[in-house]
């Protein structure tokens, strides 16, 4: 198995207002979490995205929480509407049902706006307009009112617990690369 890069870095970047993240309608989910004192990473580490029999496809969770609903930690990825594809939604699902994580898709349409059942896919939509700065304020007081409802379905745990759950699975993914590296070299002999 030499040469097979297959090992899974943890990025511990804990969300508080210090963290850069990547776009304005992010900036927006970072500050209700850590107003709502609620621990969570950014891009915390990428997972395999489907079977094993597509090696390709990988992908990135924008907010790890650590709350818990049902025994599976939280995670919210913010998007803009342009950005829903059935690639995409297909992705996220295999992640969610996969690695047993409760998925919050948030964007900037109505539910009923997007082309897809996109309820088949996570297990909550939010609406979160991607207003610039006219709004900010008004939609981050939205995200924190859907962030109590959260706590309130579940329990939030120390930053910890959620890093130990992350390392436990980041032994499942390196497992994944393993068997799909290899898959990859028989396919080139």
């Amino acid at each position: 198995m030499r040469g097979m890069e297959t090992a899974v870095k943890v990025s511990e970047q804990l969300v508080d207002s210090s963290v850069s993240v990547k776009t304005l309608y992010e900036t927006i989910f970072r500050n209700a979490l850590t107003k709502e004192s609620i621990p969570a990473f950014y891009e915390a580490m990428t997972f395999p995205a489907s079977p094993i029999s597509n090696p390709e496809k990988f992908y990135i969770p924008d907010f790890i929480t650590a709350i818990v609903i049902k025994g599976k930690y939280v995670v919210i990825e913010p998007h803009t509407a342009d950005f829903i594809t059935l690639d995409y939604l297909e992705k996220i699902k295999y992640f969610k049902d996969y690695f047993h994580f409760y998925m919050v898709l948030a964007s900037d349409k109505l539910i009923e706006k997007i082309r897809f059942d996109v309820l088949n896919y996570v297990d909550e939509y939010w609406f979160v307009a991607d207003s610039g700065w006219i709004f900010f304020e008004l939609e981050e007081k939205r995200v924190i009112r859907y962030l109590q409802e959260l706590k309130s379905k579940g329990e939030v745990r120390s930053i910890e617990e959620l890093s130990s759950y992350l390392h436990k699975v980041a032994k499942e993914v390196e497992r994944i690369n393993t068997l799909k590296a290899l898959g990859r070299q028989k396919g080139h002999s």
